[in-house]
């Protein structure tokens, strides 16, 4: 399927770099190339949604794919709340994350929490010495990983190694009955500012 939005003019284009643009289209049309037309949107939020963002920043996106269109009865609620509320656990750019889904043992024991995330490491300053002489994005590249970053360092603060073994956080969280594991998601694109 050939991927082509049409050209629009947008007042508030001109709010973003050209450059960072270009990666955001780039990074658009590689998840329509993954997938088609289940991708419903892409979402910028955050900090450099606001035009805050510092040269650490990081860009926040939200991505929404649906594969069926769900209308939300009475006993579709009801039957969501015996499964468990679903909850995205993100691990790190070059590996994976999960979808988990809490349990009633979460409500008893952690207020409904769960884990949030991988965790990490290193400290970005530790991470960025540690990758010296390492070129981050081939090596996600050649993991089929489009990566991409305006900011000097932002892939090598954020490099897999700065971070905890999701899967480890994840099976702790699954032990002690807080969560379950629905799903695991592999990374096809980052982007970093």
């Amino acid at each position: 399927m050939e991927f082509n939005v049409p050209k629009q003019e947008n007042p508030n284009l001109k709010a973003y770099n050209k450059d960072e643009l270009g990666l955001a289209y780039e990074f658009a049309k590689r998840m329509h190339s993954e997938f088609g037309d289940f991708l419903k949107a892409i979402v910028l939020f955050g900090s450099t949604a606001k035009h805050t963002v510092s040269k650490r920043g990081d860009i926040d996106l939200l991505i929404v794919v649906d594969d069926v269109t769900i209308t939300a009865t009475q006993e579709l609620v009801e039957a969501y709340r015996g499964l468990g509320q679903p909850v995205l656990i993100p691990g790190d750019m070059g590996r994976y994350s999960y979808v988990l889904v809490g349990t009633e043992g979460a409500m008893r024991e952690t207020f409904g929490s769960t884990c949030h995330g991988a965790g990490r490491l290193m400290s970005r300053t530790a991470a960025v010495k540690a990758a010296r002489g390492r070129q981050i994005w081939r090596e996600l590249e050649a993991k089929g990983i489009l990566a991409r970053s305006t900011g000097r360092d932002a892939l090598e603060e954020e490099m897999p190694e700065a971070y905890k073994d999701v899967r480890d956080v994840v099976e702790v969280v699954e032990r002690f009955g807080i969560s379950k594991r629905v799903a695991r998601l592999r990374p096809i694109g980052v982007i970093k500012g």
